[in-house]
């Protein structure tokens, strides 16, 4: 962190950075919250301070000269993230977040016609200044910011200002600027991992879901940190950003090694975070009290940051934990729906009647991470469908065209999953398990009564070959379910969410149980 005034930020950063640097190959991301215009003291010279007893039109003019050169040293993928609110004077809204956005966009400041200098208006829906009296356009977006999204900030605790006809304010806008059209922007990077947030039949229906996590909505409910929070409380800022919005920004826009730079850096939140992350920190404030007081900022949040890292709390961590669960409900529900469509594909009233008794699902690890294309990761499996002795060989070679048939259409090709698929009687099953041939696990989790997320027991290969040998009572055990036992080598114990209807859907869960049977029954 430089002190110096962030409107000659250039020359605060020309003394450590290189010339080349500094125009347009320096920052990849800008996270920063401008001064409020006539509303708060940053703890600096109050002559200095933007805002702080300015007319409103200079305090645009300052901060299009601050964006102007936050451009400049901004590479051509990079983006500016701009938090800011609207404010309440003399009786007016005072809509600051889209005043910056225009002059964002303009960062040349035209505003008259180079033909007859008429005075431009601004086309809202592309961007151009167009001159009413000539003709004459300018697109200013050539060398300008470009506003991309705007996100709302649900802050739940804000500053206690309130007027008459004005309610109590939560909320700020987040703006996100990039400097070109193409930019870093990986959503897949801040995926919400949180079952929580599903729907509640995201058990049922895994294939219905990224294994990365949802893609946030541009509503982000963040708690403002309090006043003095960290650094043993001697830190206190009058308009801190709670380090979770920082952490989602920069794994959005930035790779490790990046740089995130802040022209209002105050207290150092956004810098503190970056580095912590593994990202290079940048950043100027006028005050010289909150860069004295960095450090100790800074040693907080690496401190909370690395206890995070080791309680595999980080968004990291919880997508890979995700992706775990979620593909493995995915390979555990493939053959229910690859039963289900075969049913209906030979036309069996009953799984009696189709001869499937079991399903033995063995899964390999994913096959490749890059071909994550948005929906669907590529997982290998073996899959076994084991069949009743006294079925045909025409029966079986039935079964076996309708799984393959079945398993290239939507919805089992919508699993991400590679199946090598096999039908064979019981007997010719329990034989291959009980031979050298078999180079896979000899214990199994069972799932069986029509659940597939969560596993019965364990069972052995001996034990199962035991079971099946005696055709009668395996059909008696399972003819009544709507889907073939399943063995597997996945472990799976995900309870299925309760919905405001869980009472109405635990009672039809026990009817149906009551219909269905366990292999433990027999």
């Amino acid at each position: 962190m430089y002190q110096g005034d962030t409107r000659h930020l250039k020359d605060v950063l020309s003394a450590n950075f290189g010339e080349e640097e500094l125009d347009g190959g320096l920052v990849d991301t800008t996270v920063t919250s401008p001064p409020y215009a006539d509303k708060k003291n940053y703890e600096a010279d109050e002559d200095l301070q933007i805002g702080l007893g300015q007319e409103y039109d200079d305090y645009l003019e300052d901060l299009r000269d601050v964006y102007r050169q936050t451009y400049d040293i901004t590479k051509d993928s990079g983006t500016m993230w701009v938090v800011v609110n609207t404010i309440k004077k003399d009786q007016r809204m005072v809509r600051i977040p889209f005043d910056i956005a225009d002059v964002c966009e303009n960062l040349e400041g035209v505003e008259r016609c180079e033909e007859c200098d008429d005075r431009l208006v601004k086309n809202r829906e592309t961007g151009e200044l167009e001159c009413e009296r000539c003709g004459w356009t300018h697109d200013p977006l050539e060398n300008s910011w470009r506003l991309q999204e705007v996100v709302i900030w649900d802050k739940k605790r804000a500053r206690p200002w309130s007027r008459k006809g004005q309610f109590r304010n939560v909320f700020e806008y987040i703006l996100c600027f990039s400097k070109t059209t193409d930019f870093k922007f990986n959503l897949d990077n801040i995926r919400i991992a949180d079952p929580d947030e599903f729907k509640q039949w995201w058990v049922g229906y895994p294939e219905r879901y990224n294994p990365r996590g949802k893609v946030p909505s541009n509503i982000w409910r963040m708690v403002t940190p309090t006043q003095g929070s960290w650094g043993d409380g001697n830190i206190d800022h009058p308009a801190p950003f709670p380090p979770e919005m920082v952490e989602r920004i920069v794994n959005l826009t930035t790779d490790e090694d990046d740089v995130v730079f802040d022209p209002f850096a105050g207290s150092g939140t956004v810098l503190a975070q970056a580095e912590a992350m593994g990202r290079k920190p940048l950043g100027v404030e006028l005050s010289d009290v909150y860069p004295e007081m960095y450090e100790d900022l800074r040693d907080d949040l690496m401190e909370d940051w690395q206890e995070r890292m080791d309680a595999g709390d980080t968004l990291e961590r919880r997508q890979e934990l995700l992706e775990e669960t979620i593909c493995t409900l995915r390979q555990l529900n493939y053959p229910r729906e690859m039963t289900r469509r075969i049913r209906k594909e030979i036309g069996a009233d009953s799984l009696g009647e189709l001869g499937i008794n079991t399903a033995f699902q063995l899964s390999h690890e994913i096959v490749d991470h890059d071909k994550f294309d948005k929906d669907h990761l590529f997982m290998e499996d073996d899959l076994f469908w084991v069949v009743d002795d006294d079925l045909s060989d025409e029966e079986i070679g039935e079964i076996a065209e309708a799984a393959e048939k079945v398993s290239n259409e939507a919805p089992c090709s919508k699993f991400g999953i590679v199946a090598n698929i096999e039908v064979m009687r019981a007997s010719e099953m329990a034989d291959l398990l009980e031979s050298d041939e078999w180079d896979w696990t000899d214990k199994f989790y069972l799932y069986s009564n029509d659940t597939q997320n969560v596993y019965e027991r364990q069972i052995t290969a001996d034990e199962w070959a035991q079971r099946v040998r005696n055709p009668d009572k395996w059909r008696d055990g399972t003819a009544k379910n709507h889907y073939p036992a399943i063995l597997s080598n996945l472990e799976c114990d995900v309870e299925e969410p309760e919905d405001e209807h869980s009472q109405e859907s635990t009672s039809k869960s026990q009817s149906s149980s009551s219909q269905s049977t366990s292999l433990d029954d027999f």
